[in-house]
């Protein structure tokens, strides 16, 4: 066989290795799924828009509420907020 032949061979064989490991991980992830943890660190709980350049996001890490500003071309406030927090029918505007 010619180098060109190998190479296509090895290459190939390859790719069959890989697309079946592939078929076979999507034929049984829900039992892969089952098998590994599914704790999660954090937990988005909701987000919006802010206009067109930003989003804000509040999620839950660890027990704890914050809310997250992220911009389009900027950088990333994270904002803790506290664990006793009014109730809407509590809270007054200025």
């Amino acid at each position: 066989m010619t180098d060109i032949t190998n190479e296509i061979l090895i290459t190939a064989g390859f790719l069959s290795v890989l697309i079946l490991a592939w078929a076979l991980i999507w034929r049984f992830r829900p039992k892969i799924g089952a098998i590994l943890p599914q704790q999660r660190a954090v937990t988005c709980l909701g987000g919006t828009a802010l206009g067109t350049e930003a989003r804000a996001f509040l999620i839950e890490a660890e027990g704890r509420k914050m809310l997250v500003v992220a911009a389009r071309r900027g950088g990333v406030d994270i904002m803790p907020l506290p664990a006793h927090a009014n109730t809407a029918e509590d809270a007054t505007c200025a």
